[in-house]
């Protein structure tokens, strides 16, 4: 969020002295965000990138013995994997952590 503090509605000297702590708690924010996600091991990975990879390891069937969900059962498709993890936050977690716990491989 930008705070413009040359509007003439915020030109006093009161909203002046404020602009240097208002752009430090940006910074802060912002430096916050970036540690968060600098320890979170699926940051930049999308659903369908995950569900690609555990599919070329596992394939639909070796996946849904280790997710017993029907759309790795049924009929599986990506398409329709990837919209029902996303409503379905307990399966994305499994996926998640099943994703996780491949061997690594190189470039991951």
């Amino acid at each position: 969020m930008e705070v413009d503090f040359t509007n003439t509605r915020y030109n006093c000297g009161y909203a002046r002295a404020l602009q240097p702590v208002w752009n430090r708690l940006k910074t802060t924010q912002m430096t916050t965000e970036a540690i968060t996600q600098h320890n979170n091991p699926l940051h930049g990975k999308t659903l369908e990138a995950i569900l690609t990879a555990l599919l070329d390891h596992y394939g639909w069937n070796g996946l849904a013995e280790r997710i017993p969900v029907n759309c790795f059962r049924n009929d599986p498709s990506i398409r329709s994997s990837l919209k029902f993890l996303r409503k379905t936050p307990w399966a994305r977690d499994k996926v998640e952590t099943l994703y996780l716990s491949l061997p690594a491989a190189p470039g991951r």
